[in-house]
């Protein structure tokens, strides 16, 4: 009886996180419902992404790209835009950012959240299916509980989660693709910090070449079609305030403070600061630990493994563990790989369930015990990949 009941308890702990991941969706409807009341267009309360990116999106569309880095401009169009005016948020995404936001900068506010989410999910599930994941398992990671609340938020996080794990899987058979979904993740960088590591490791030229001229080639529409002065402006403003945000110290008081980015992060960096280390220390922890995911990740690619999807799981989580900036969010890049192992291998286990349900328990942790402990769950998932690797994949 106990067996049986140890053996089910992965999907018993998957099944309540999923659950409660549901209450990440109660605060969109609220937002949608004030879309319909009587008035000017108002978001309701919320930690919504979407008002930063459709703000962005209206100034581009505007032809005030270089704006969206001056702080006033960008915040005066989001309280234009927003009910709740205590909550503002900097731009800070380099250029090739601002593409997207731009298509739906001339829609109301209501129906370009809507188009905003079914476009970047429909791109992410496009880019997925290139490299031949599941459907069964793509459907399950928009649902997942960090899919959900980058669909709440409006954020980037399914895309680029998309790219990074289709990426990993072309390495070896489409190294052109590879290189080229790594290189579009220019408007993030960040989340593409190992694709390099693991196209070099495998002596794939044509990839690197690819990832440098996509990247490239995106950069260089976004200088014409912006103008020279929005990447001034990114350096000289962009990116002090993307400093500032990761070096801002962790919160340790009660809501309000606790809309603080802080609680979404997931880096070493930030969990760091969690546990009152200094700007210095967190930096030097979170260098040993990029340091450490790059020499794993080159050990793992140069020797073959007969387990694939185990590899690309075990990378992506080390991919999250070397970005000093990341996001609950953005661990749609592990759940993807972690999904598929998961349909290859038959099994699911308990640390599948504690990363899928993570975007849950994380801010809980976050919110009532004001340390972020995400790294130690992406560390439990690698070594959980890892221990996979040099074995079949279960039939």
């Amino acid at each position: 009886m106990v067996m049986k009941l140890y053996a089910r308890l992965p999907l018993m702990v998957l099944a309540a996180l999923w659950a409660a991941s549901l209450i990440f969706v109660q605060p969109l409807a609220q937002d949608a419902e004030a879309q319909f009341h009587p008035g000017p267009a108002r978001l309701a309360d919320g930690p919504c992404d979407f008002v930063m990116f459709y703000a962005a999106g209206q100034l581009a569309a505007a032809g005030a790209a270089t704006a969206v880095y001056d702080i006033p401009k960008l915040e005066a169009q989001e309280r234009a835009n927003k009910a709740n005016t205590k909550l503002t948020i900097a731009w800070f995404y380099p250029p090739a950012g601002l593409l997207l936001p731009r298509l739906v900068g001339n829609l109301p506010f209501f129906p370009a959240f809507l188009l905003w989410d079914a476009g970047l999910l429909a791109l992410a599930m496009l880019v997925a299916r290139r490299a031949a994941y599941p459907w069964p398992v793509i459907a399950a990671v928009a649902l997942s509980p960090a899919g959900l609340l980058n669909l709440y938020l409006g954020q980037f996080g399914l895309l680029t989660g998309g790219l990074l794990a289709a990426s990993l899987v072309l390495a070896e058979r489409a190294p052109a693709w590879s290189g080229a979904f790594a290189g579009a993740l220019v408007f993030r960088p960040q989340a593409a910090l190992l694709a390099p590591i693991v196209l070099l490791a495998r002596g794939k030229i044509s990839g690197l070449a690819a990832g440098a001229l996509t990247a490239a080639g995106i950069s260089l529409f976004t200088l014409v079609l912006f103008g020279p002065d929005v990447w001034r402006n990114f350096f000289a403003h962009g990116v002090p305030v993307s400093h500032a945000i990761v070096i801002a110290p962790f919160p340790l008081t009660p809501p309000p403070v606790a809309n603080s980015n802080e609680f979404y992060g997931i880096s070493v960096f930030w969990m760091c600061r969690s546990f009152r280390c200094t700007v210095a220390v967190s930096y030097a922890a979170q260098a040993m630990a990029s340091l450490g995911a790059v020499a794993l990740c080159w050990r793992a690619w140069r020797r073959p493994a007969a387990n694939r999807p185990a590899l690309i799981a075990f990378t992506a989580s080390l991919a999250m563990l070397a970005t000093p900036y990341g996001y609950v969010y953005d661990l749609c890049a592990v759940c993807l790989p972690f999904a598929s192992l998961a349909w290859a291998e038959h099994r699911l286990t308990v640390t599948d369930a504690l990363l899928w349900g993570w975007p849950v328990l994380g801010l809980l942790i976050a919110f009532h015990a004001y340390l972020e402990l995400a790294p130690l769950i992406l560390c439990l998932s690698a070594w959980r990949a890892a221990s996979s690797m040099h074995g079949p994949v279960s039939a």
